[in-house]
């Protein structure tokens, strides 16, 4: 399809990740905006349909992109289809011809009441943008716990990520794993594992005993645990003092706990925030939910 946008032609272009220049030109984009790319992850077989990127091209290159990531959530116990909307750019030769309007206007117009929630990820620079479409800011609540730092035995060791076999194992425990959180992603190892075998290679951590795998890292005495992946559902605070060493001084989740005993619940500090089509993000505020960390897209 070709569009005629401030004096030039663009094609509008859809499912094209497995043509290889296109795809080549949507990664050089990528990684121009974003200082990442999704080759790897293609090469690796995780780029599934439900990532949908719909670009715009000029002269053959793709110069805006906005994409649209099928997902399906628990929210408080009930299963919700959503659509998550990210790697939303334009050259920067490119801004100011609304290439970004006319993308966002026609990804509202397939998708807006095929799904039970709509929203995307924003920075500062484009708090006013969003609301135009109808998206409403919503606030996050971050769960944490201050510790007294103690040691107790450890049954987790760290995984080898470029091991295919463990990578194939943990792949089917986090397509097994019952929810850890109030608000949890259903069985997506696609969106999983392009955290885990890029920027938290070194962060997955198995327990034999607890048949569990956890998803973590820690920096100057605070552990993030950004997401937990178990057949059974398990006692987080058990969990977590087996994690911490005696330099650990505070849990930060990646997520909200289905129980929330013990752990205080904080306005998210990011730098992006989230936008919700509509009235429905009220349940993620009022509720005091968040978006896993590792659903980020």
């Amino acid at each position: 399809m070709d569009l005629s946008l401030a004096g030039q032609q663009f094609s509008l272009l859809e499912n094209f990740k497995d043509d290889t220049r296109l795809r080549a030109s949507f990664n050089a984009l990528t990684h121009q905006t974003f200082e990442f790319d999704f080759e790897q992850w293609y090469q690796d077989g995780y780029w599934g349909e439900g990532y949908q990127p719909c670009a715009l091209a000029h002269d053959g290159r793709i110069v805006a992109n906005i994409s649209v990531n099928l997902m399906h959530f628990d929210v408080l116990g009930e299963r919700k289809r959503c659509i998550q909307l990210g790697t939303v750019m334009v050259a920067p030769e490119y801004q100011g011809k609304g290439l970004s309007r006319v993308l966002l206007e026609r990804v509202l117009d397939r998708w807006q009441g095929q799904c039970d929630l709509l929203y995307l990820f924003a920075n500062d620079t484009v708090l006013d943008y969003y609301p135009k479409f109808g998206f409403e800011r919503v606030l996050e609540h971050q769960y944490r716990v201050a510790l007294t730092p103690s040691a107790q035995p450890c049954s987790f060791h760290k995984v080898d990520m470029d091991d295919l076999l463990e990578r194939q194992r943990f792949i089917c425990a986090v397509d097994c794993a019952v929810p850890a959180a109030r608000l949890a992603m259903c069985s997506n190892h696609d969106q999983t594992m392009f955290y885990c075998t890029s920027f938290f290679k070194d962060c997955v951590h198995y327990s034999a005993a607890l048949q569990a795998y956890v998803v973590m890292e820690v920096a100057d005495g605070v552990m993030t645990l950004y997401d937990v992946f178990a057949r059974q559902a398990l006692d987080l605070q058990t969990l977590i003092a087996q994690l911490c060493t005696p330099q650990t001084t505070r849990v930060v989740l990646g997520f909200a706990p289905l129980d929330v005993s013990g752990f205080e619940a904080q306005p998210l500090e990011s730098d992006d925030s989230l936008f919700v089509l509509g009235q429905a993000g009220r349940i993620i505020e009022d509720a005091r939910l968040m978006f896993p960390l590792l659903s980020h897209a």
